[in-house]
């Protein structure tokens, strides 16, 4: 399953085209920074959870990124040109909240249940997922390519969920 996926991001990264492959350095470097990261939060999160709890860990984290922000924005005065007021104050937080806390705080509890691996391969049917909403909501096309990607993309869960049955 895991090999399948791999394959998947490949077709849909190159079009099957290896050549037409550009690597910017600058990509590079942040991919595998962010790779690093979600492979460090995947693997130690399960201990960590068990010991703290989920939604105490997600605070902190949550504050602590904040915080970060905030120094980011002392720095850089001219990021956010926009005046709040309250229907977008409400609407960030409807964002942060459901959109991005919990997400992750269901992310991180299905890494409890079934691991970290098992929690990555299906969390990467959400490039599925987002390719399906554009296509419905944007009008974008895709080649037979593309679907046949995202084919093996759904493939790959439904056999790591079978697997995760009999295990």
């Amino acid at each position: 399953a895991l090999i399948l996926i791999i394959f998947a991001l490949f077709l849909l990264a190159t079009k099957g085209d290896i050549e037409a492959v550009v690597l910017n350095y600058w990509g590079i470097f942040w991919a595998v920074i962010g790779a690093f990261g979600v492979a460090f939060y995947s693997l130690s999160a399960r201990e960590v959870i068990l010991k703290y709890g989920l939604f105490w860990i997600m605070g902190w984290a949550s504050l602590f990124a904040s915080f970060v922000f905030l120094l980011i924005l002392q720095f850089d005065k001219g990021l956010i040109h926009y005046a709040f007021n309250l229907k977008a104050f409400f609407s960030m937080g409807g964002i942060v909240f459901i959109g991005t806390i919990g997400a992750f705080c269901l992310y991180l509890k299905g890494v409890e249940y079934i691991g970290a691996l098992r929690a990555s391969m299906i969390a990467s049917i959400e490039p599925v997922a987002a390719a399906l909403m554009s296509f419905l909501f944007l009008k974008t096309h895709y080649s037979l390519l593309d679907i046949f990607a995202f084919a093996l993309i759904i493939l790959s869960v439904i056999l790591n969920a079978k697997k995760t049955k009999v295990s």
